[in-house]
């Protein structure tokens, strides 16, 4: 069994969903990044769309990956103000593959 992480930008997009309703990702377990659903819901937060679009693909992929029987976690830190704070400068993005290194998983960016 493969074992994918999300980020953000892939969940956003809706290519998590897209690959899934393909069947792309059968035998899979998918792993979503805490950092990743922590950013989407501070984009939220701050009223911008990409926000509020991340976390209905993240309630999509949830739904589809129970029909689907897809394994799917929610894994990883949340991430500390400082690492919100740097989060432009890609310290989200550096939590997001740390995620996936410490699952042995491959990242979909």
């Amino acid at each position: 069994m493969s074992k994918i992480v999300a980020d953000t930008s892939v969940i956003i997009s809706g290519f998590i969903t897209k690959q899934i309703e393909s069947k792309n990702l059968q035998n899979s377990e998918l792993i979503i990044p805490m950092a990743a659903l922590d950013e989407l819901q501070s984009q939220a937060s701050q009223g911008k769309e990409q926000g509020f679009v991340g976390l209905e693909e993240i309630k999509k992929i949830n739904k589809i990956c129970q029909e689907n029987n897809i394994s799917i976690q929610f894994v990883g830190q949340r991430p500390s103000l400082d690492d919100i704070r740097l989060a432009r400068h890609g310290r989200i993005d550096a939590i997001i593959k740390d995620v996936a290194k410490q699952n042995n998983a491959t990242l979909y960016k």
